[in-house]
């Protein structure tokens, strides 16, 4: 008995991120990487489950190599990824000790992303003459930290409270 805990539930609607193409000059500026152009009335975020495999996330089609001599006109951003949710659990339990029970030592742990969910970004996005650059299965899409991947991390700790 004597156990105490708190959790913290995170939900937010999908990061965004802008296409791009690469290995392609249309500006004639000596740059071979940039924005493409929009396809006027098409809405490239299709919306497929990030977890299949064989699906894109958005629709390449929406975007084209702009013309000899112009730069893209895709806006920063137009790309939304999937929405992401953890859910945070902190169990720990105090032992008092000491006159009075003035002092404490707690022992308890820290555990992100308890059900261990991916989270997917797009911060990475992707190539549009790339035939892979639409998936979000690839391991660069996974959303990472400091620590590297975004999945299940414990941290167990003592703490001395007076």
């Amino acid at each position: 008995g004597g156990w105490s805990f708190s959790s913290v539930f995170n939900w937010h609607s999908g990061n965004f991120g802008t296409p791009i193409y690469n290995g392609v000059d249309p500006g004639g500026i000596g740059q071979f990487s940039g924005r493409p152009d929009l396809v006027p009335g098409c809405n490239p975020n299709r919306g497929f489950s990030p977890m299949n495999s064989t699906g894109a996330w958005w629709d390449a089609s929406c975007f084209t190599i702009p013309k000899a001599g112009t730069l893209g006109n895709a806006p920063n951003n137009v790309l939304e990824g999937p929405g992401m949710w953890v859910l945070t659990m902190n169990p720990y339990k105090d032992f008092p000790f000491g006159a009075d029970d003035r002092f404490k030592i707690r022992f308890g742990a820290q555990i992100y992303n308890l059900l261990n969910h991916q989270l997917f970004d797009v911060g990475a996005t992707g190539d549009i003459l790339n035939p892979n650059g639409q998936r979000l299965t690839d391991p660069a899409y996974l959303r990472r930290g400091t620590e590297g991947y975004r999945g299940r991390q414990i941290i167990v700790m003592a703490t001395f409270l007076f």
